[in-house]
């Protein structure tokens, strides 16, 4: 199941921008399918406000997101993405998020740039390049990657030029200069 919604979210992304409601259960992703959308974005702050009632500052575990976001990955035939924190510690941590988060039916998720544990708001600290691209994380990512599209997620924007942010993720060129403050890449 996960791989097939995971060639159909490449697919998507090939074709360029895909929407993404963002939902922080399966109910609403039921409802963001029945309206129409080709995939859904399971939110991290929203399955920790909804669910635990705790702030999205990584109060929540892996075993508990990938339960949450694996019973919204299931519960729709459309691609399903989760926000994945920080990938919940180093390099080895990462690898095991996306081990857990495919076995769990996701097409994707993304990384964020903070260190963990993180902070929400201003005055996140950002780690110098984004986790996967250190030599450690890469590394650990080989045998697990399959099929799952793990991607990053800079906040640098809220701080930060949007070329420094471009620059970090291993953005150039053309891809760079149509980043706006404020927006994805």
């Amino acid at each position: 199941m996960s791989k097939s919604k995971s060639k159909r979210l490449r697919e998507l992304i090939a074709k360029g921008a895909v929407l993404l409601p963002g939902v922080p259960n399966a109910a609403m992703a039921r409802q963001v399918e029945q309206l129409g959308f080709d995939a859904v974005y399971i939110s991290g702050a929203g399955m920790a406000n909804a669910t635990a009632g705790v702030p999205d500052i990584g109060l929540l575990t892996l075993t508990e997101v990938a339960q949450l976001a694996g019973y919204i990955a299931k519960a729709v035939e459309i691609p399903a993405i989760v926000d994945a924190d920080t990938g919940f510690g180093g390099a080895e941590n990462v690898a095991r998020t996306i081990r857990e988060l495919e076995s769990a039916g996701l097409a994707g998720c993304h990384i964020e740039d903070q260190e963990f544990p993180k902070r929400c708001g201003v005055g996140k600290r950002r780690l110098g390049r984004l986790p996967h691209r250190g030599p450690g994380i890469s590394k650990a990512l080989r045998p697990s990657r399959r099929e799952i599209d793990c991607r990053t997620r800079g906040d640098g924007w809220q701080n930060q030029s949007c070329h420094r942010c471009a620059a970090r993720s291993g953005f150039h060129g053309h891809r760079a200069n149509r980043c706006a403050r404020g927006r994805r890449f």
